[in-house]
């Protein structure tokens, strides 16, 4: 949260001409209701099964299964959320079916985004203390599991949208 997924993710898909998912517009229109609302109403568990049911969705409508797994250099840009591979099912989907890019960002580099484009961050408002702390907490919390998750990591401190994206470029390129 905060490190420009879904900002890059459109940069990228412009410059590559690619289609551009994002896993958390597709739960919304599959809910038919804004990711606060289902947290608000649901919880985050039940946001996470959803997520789940979002990510089986986008590969299997790609003809990927166990046994049939999808091409990874397949022209397509999938933008997770935040805390799409901390549940295990969603980070094995994610491994075994995609090329993943950690865009790895320092928590100064995250409170100075959130602090600009503070969005509606449903994750955020149930953390304890300040802004910081939350997104130090959380960083702990998940990091393990993004590197986990990640074919590559990018180190994305001091860059715009449009450097993340040439990196991109040069890493899926390689």
């Amino acid at each position: 949260m905060g490190c420009g997924k879904s900002s890059v993710g459109r940069e990228l898909a412009k410059v590559l001409g690619w289609p551009l998912t994002d896993l958390d517009d597709l739960i919304e229109n599959r809910e038919r209701r804004k990711i606060s609302d289902i947290f608000t109403n649901d919880g985050e568990a039940a946001f996470r099964t959803m997520e789940l049911a979002a990510l089986r969705y986008f590969f299997s409508s790609r003809h990927v299964s166990d046994t049939c797994p999808a091409d990874r250099s397949s022209s397509e840009i999938l933008s997770l959320g935040g805390g799409t591979v901390t549940s295990p099912e969603c980070a094995r989907l994610v491994r075994e079916y995609s090329h993943c890019i950690y865009l790895k960002a320092s928590v100064d580099t995250l409170v100075f985004n959130l602090t600009i484009s503070p969005g509606d961050r449903p994750v955020l408002k149930k953390e304890e203390g300040d802004l910081r702390t939350k997104i130090s907490g959380l960083l702990a919390r998940r990091e393990a599991a993004y590197k986990a998750s990640a074919t590559d990591i990018l180190n994305i401190d001091g860059l715009d949208s449009v450097q993340i994206t040439h990196e991109i470029i040069t890493l899926i390129n390689r």
